[in-house]
């Protein structure tokens, strides 16, 4: 068909191509039958409104009585009211020129994303092109569309036609239709004079149902119903139940042009909105790229990918999905230089849809409504009438704290005990929780006080404010902190991943679950017996500050921003913590300083708390009675439902949270600090009947070594309210329980007890009763055993032949994991990489990971040259070859560690291990008894010397690098070590036929501060253990097995992990090891070196280094239990 843009009467659009997209556009008005021609004559006849017909929206010629009806009858109940605009954008910015001033009503003060690429050649048939289409509309709401289908040369034909509607004269552009109406040319969403104004012209067209355009389209090529119904298998419901809201469905098109500015920084094309229907479809017309997207509270640039439609979810489709698609705000920039065209084609239900718009039902079976259910008109006419003001109609959709929406599925969420009182657990049933008085919608002086921060900050308002500050935690203990100043885009970002994440399957929760005696993570807490009355919720804790201290193992990886956006969240309030410390205390006239010191820099923890709806939410409770333990908390209100009661006066309050504001309640630190002149107040939450609830609290805690007691600053009246003195650390055990006996201090307490006498398991004369059980001094060495190689030799057959101290139950039924690549093998660390400045930071992270988490890494490029491990390896080997009187003379003298034989057998009824060993003090060269010192081989004594000499500087430039990864002073660590004592371990573990009964060497950790084990032969047999399983090392050739020691742990303060660890034995075959320890300065008083307690919590005891000695070696091996008796209680 010839596409002409004149005629005889006159000029006049004819933008027939459209019709071969199926809708994309539609021609101006014309009578049925009537020629383009004699359109274009009757409009150019007609009387234009001012400034040339610009806004197109009243006068002008009259569409025939069947079409102008049919549109005229639609715009009628939408009853909107479109303001006329003045002139033509492009008339604007013909008129300013080069150097014109844009005119006021168009400067904005306010002024690149790699988006899902979605591939349709294949018909979505591959389940990841599904996937990633679903993972598109829930994290951008935006996605490119490729292979769809639409004629190339046809899509070009179209970008032809409109480029060239938008170069005729202005007057032949305005298409007139009825007043009150979208269609036609001209400028949309401007109401108000006062109204700031769009940098474009618009041409908007209703396409479809085609009795509501004035000519017969060709069938449209329908491939947004084929995205509708992947969208559907990907959210898991019938394809008709979304294609059924959009069956009949009103297709329109709005084709943009957008003037170029030279002053483009000071205006907007279109400004940041939402699309009010359910999905549209952008074709870029021209080169120019304009369109920007906003994620997580910035705008990324959309770059134009040839050949592609760009695709984004509307909002109605994320009404209809529940929230799980998001419709996205996005706006339109101006290019200096060049204008820039698009045409966007909108595809909603029809006017007339009987159903409207709200979550479909089959979602609703998995949670909760969070959108109201509106009427397709309504929903129209508010989404025009609300201009375009980003997402803010859509939020009103949302449902309101006091809304509720009839779904016999939103109690699943609770499991299946939603139903009769025996559905419910007894364990959950509570008699309390209607026996008392509750005060609801209370105001006034019986509501919790309102702090704003920019007051307090005002010098003009400050002294005020504080008189507000200090009588809300004097008699309330609560208030809610409006004007905070955390950014409201950090705070919706982490709301919406919290709900994220408690909307996950039950199973991949439990991925975080807490581990025994552990705060951490996913569960419950404050569970201390069986028969305990337990908690309707369920929480994820978490330790957020500092930063070092956090154990990434509980820290969510889905949603994928959840760790980012809780980071940004802690760092955010951070400040705001303790300025209001410093207020506190300016609001009683002590020194701001003096709350500041002991909280800032401490740890903070964070716990999110998700309360399932409940029907017979009047017989549980969410969280019991209780007062927060620490200094200062922020509650945030995750959704609308809320829950919090606070208890004044013997009377439960509920606190109706406010939009946007953070409760902050006063702890017991605090009010002990404060002499009482802050209260801690006993609160709890409560369940809705048929609506979650979702809020986290961040708590501050103070320094661990802090003996608690009031400040001075407080006490000035010299009175002081509590007689006792806690330490921090054994406060706190209060909210890291792990005795039965604390549960009466959080659930059953009375308040006066708390204040006057505190527990008295923890204080005895102002120090802690657990003090340390030194051992008593004993020699160091171990009891004669036969040599196990011999007894190799004439017991390798049936059970009976192995005697019974050998024989461990245990090997056999514990969990074992072999094979393990990838993220379940040890680490690798590259000292080469290390030392190399492009990639030492690099390989610092790596390092301080495996020293964190694993304990052990393997070193591969260390340094050691090869003839000097082989030539130790062939000694060894040579050595253990002897027969055994010849090694024999080498034997353990009594009472001494040196030579060959066992080590660690303290007892006649102990169980033995399935090894020899030869051990030799090597350092400092001075040190060395050489009647220990093998002189057969004949280079025996000179490659131990050797490899003494080359590995001597490896443990102290790792510990060097591994106190750099944490950001210490590099020799803070080496410089407890460096010319210090070292020693060389040699093993030798027979074969034994019945392996799966016996252990070559016990579970244990290594003593020092750092280990080397060099593998001798080919033979594996180390094991770790790792999260309650044995993980089996698979030893690298030329790579050295290092391993963190109990010392270097408790120097690092508990930052580096010393692992337990085993040697299992081959049926057939030796197998051989030399293990290098590092040990620190004998004199040393072990305990936390000061540069790695810059948080001020000191995690395990004091001890000196002989002590530990001590307790080491004359104790046979168990684990970590030696070392776990050193840490300090939290």
């Amino acid at each position: 068909m010839k596409r002409d843009w004149s005629a005889k009467a006159g000029r006049t659009v004819y933008l027939s191509s459209l019709e071969d997209l199926g809708g994309d556009g539609a021609p101006p008005p014309q009578r049925r039958n009537e020629s383009p021609a004699a359109a274009a004559a009757a409009n150019k006849g007609k009387k234009k409104k001012k400034g040339g017909a610009a806004g197109g929206r009243g006068g002008g010629s009259q569409p025939s009585s069947t079409s102008g009806k049919m549109a005229s009858s639609i715009f009628d109940k939408l009853q909107v009211e479109f303001i006329d605009q003045d002139e033509s954008v492009q008339v604007v910015a013909d008129t300013i020129g080069s150097s014109g001033e844009v005119p006021e009503r168009y400067v904005r003060h306010e002024i690149e994303a790699n988006i899902v690429i979605i591939d349709n050649a294949n018909g979505y048939s591959l389940p990841e092109e599904i996937a990633k289409l679903g993972s598109a509309c829930e994290d951008w709401g935006y996605f490119h569309l490729v292979n769809h289908g639409v004629d190339a040369g046809l899509l070009q034909q179209i970008k032809a036609d409109i480029t060239e509607f938008f170069r005729l004269p202005l007057q032949e552009k305005a298409v007139a239709i009825p007043s009150n109406g979208l269609q036609g040319f001209g400028h949309h969403f401007f109401f108000p004079k006062e109204q700031k104004l769009d940098w474009a012209d618009l041409l908007f067209l209703i396409t479809r149902p085609v009795e509501e355009r004035s000519n017969g389209f060709l069938a449209y090529k329908a491939f947004h119903i084929q995205l509708f119904k992947f969208m559907a298998i990907n959210l898991g419901v019938d394809e008709e139940a979304l294609l059924g809201v959009f069956k009949g469905h009103t297709q329109s098109v709005r084709i943009n042009h957008y003037p170029h500015c030279r002053q483009a920084d000071k205006v907007l094309g279109f400004s940041a909105h939402t699309e009010g229907v359910g999905l549209t479809l952008l074709l870029q017309v021209n080169d120019v790229q304009g369109l920007q997207i906003r994620k997580n509270g910035r705008w990324f640039a959309v770059k134009n990918l040839p050949g592609a439609l760009v695709v984004n979810v509307g909002d109605i489709l994320e009404i209809l999905t529940n929230g799980k698609y998001k419709s996205i705000e996005h706006r339109a920039v101006i290019n200096p230089d060049k204008e820039m065209i698009t045409l966007a084609a909108f595809h909603k239900p029809p006017l007339s849809c009987t159903v409207g718009v709200g979550p479909l039902q089959e979602l609703l079976m998995k949670g909760k409504a969070h959108y109201k259910m509106v009427d397709v008109v309504e929903f129209t006419k508010g989404y025009f009438t609300a201009k375009l003001e980003g997402r803010s109609y859509l939020e009103r959709l949302k449902l309101g704290a006091n809304d509720t929406v009839s779904s016999s599925s939103w109690y699943s969420s609770a499991g299946t005990c939603n139903g009769s009182d025996e559905q419910i657990p007894e364990r959950y049933i509570r008699t309390e929780a209607t026996c008392e008085e509750v005060i609801s919608n209370y105001h006034g002086d019986m509501a919790i006080p309102i702090i704003d921060l920019n007051k307090l900050l005002s010098p003009q308002s400050s002294e005020e404010e504080c008189v507000k500050l200090r009588s809300a935690c004097q008699y309330w203990g609560f208030f809610q902190l409006i004007n905070h100043g955390v950014p409201e885009e950090v705070i919706e970002n982490f709301r919406s991943n919290i709900i994220k994440f408690f909307s996950l399957p039950l199973d991949a929760k439990k991925e975080y679950s807490q581990l025994p005696n552990s705060l951490e993570g996913y569960g419950q807490t404050f569970v201390f017996s069986e028969d305990q009355k337990l908690d309707w919720g369920d929480m994820l804790y978490l330790q957020v500050h500092p930063t070092d201290s956090r154990d990434l193992r509980f820290w969510p990886t889905h949603p994928a921003s959840f760790r980012q956006s809780l980071d940004q969240y802690s760092s955010e309030t951070k400040s705001l913590s303790l300025c209001l410390f410093e207020f506190l205390a300016k609001a009683v006239g002590a020194e701001p300083e003096s709350l500041l010191g002991i909280f800032e820099e401490q740890p903070r923890g964070m716990r999110m708390n998700y309360y399932p709806p409940c029907r017979q939410s009047d017989k549980v409770i969410g969280l019991s009675p209780h007062t927060d333990v620490v200094g200062l908390t922020l509650l945030l209100q995750v959704n609308d439902v809320q829950g919090l009661q606070i208890k004044r006066d013997g009377k439960w309050f509920s606190v109706d949270a406010l939009s946007g504001a953070f409760i902050v309640n006063i702890g017991d630190t605090l009010e002990i600090l404060s002499n009482g002149k802050f209260k801690s107040v006993e609160h709890r939450a409560m369940i809705h009947p048929n609506k979650e609830r979702i809020s986290t609290a961040l708590f501050h805690y103070p320094r661990d070594d802090l003996l608690l007691s009031p400040l001075p600053e407080f006490v000035k009246d010299g009175k002081i309210l509590s007689n006792g003195k806690f330490r921090s650390v054994e406060h706190r055990a209060v909210i890291y329980p792990n005795k039965e006996r604390l549960s009466a201090a959080l659930f059953n307490y009375a308040r006066k007890d708390m204040m006057t006498s505190p527990l008295p398991e923890f204080v005895k004369d102002g120090k802690p009763k657990d003090e340390l059980a030194m051992a008593e001094a004993r020699t160091i060495g171990s009891i004669s055993v036969p040599n196990v190689q011999e007894l190799a030799g004439t017991c390798n057959g049936t059970d009976e032949q192995i005697p019974e101290r050998y024989i461990r139950p245990e090997v056999s039924s514990d969990e074992v994991i072999k094979n393990n690549h990838g993220d379940m093998s040890i680490p690798i660390i590259d000292l080469d990489k290390l030392i190399s400045p492009q990639s030492s930071q690099e390989e610092c992270v790596k390092l301080i990971s495996a020293c964190q988490y694993w304990g052990f890494f393997q070193l591969i490029n260390h340094g050691v040259p090869d003839e000097v491990t082989e030539n130790l390896k062939n000694d060894l080997v040579e050595f253990f070859s002897q027969p055994l009187d010849a090694k024999k003379e080498y034997s353990q003298l009594p009472n001494s560690l040196e030579g060959y034989g066992q080590a660690f057998v303290v007892s006649d009824n102990q169980k033995l291990d399935w090894a020899d060993m030869l051990y030799l003090q090597i350092c400092p060269t001075e040190s060395r008894d050489l009647r220990f010192w093998p002189n057969y081989p004949a280079s025996f004594r000179h490659s131990i010397d050797a490899y003494s000499s080359a590995t001597e500087h490896i443990g102290l430039s790792l510990m060097q690098f591994m106190a750099k990864a944490v950001g210490v002073e590099p020799k803070s660590l080496s410089s407890v070590f460096e010319g210090q004592a070292r020693g060389l371990r040699m093993n030798y573990y027979p074969p034994c036929l019945k392996a799966d009964k016996v252990l070559g060497l016990s579970p244990h950790t290594d003593l020092d501060g750092l280990t080397l084990l060099l593998q001798v032969n080919d033979v594996q047999g180390l094991q770790i253990n790792k999260d309650g399983k044995w993980f089996s090392v698979n030893a690298l050739n030329d790579a050295l097995i290092v391993n963190i020691g109990d010392t270097l742990e408790i120097l690092s303060n508990g930052k580096f992990r010393s692992v337990e660890h085993r040697a299992v034995v081959h049926p057939s075959r030796e197998r051989i090891s030399a293990a290098l320890f590092y040990y620190p300065c004998q004199d040393l008083a072990i305990s936390p070196l000061p540069d790695f307690v810059k948080d001020g919590k000191v995690k395990y005891k004091t001890i000196s280094y002989q002590d530990l000695l001590i307790e080491y070696f004359t104790a046979e091996l168990d684990g970590r239990n030696r070392l776990e008796k050193l840490k300090l209680e939290p």
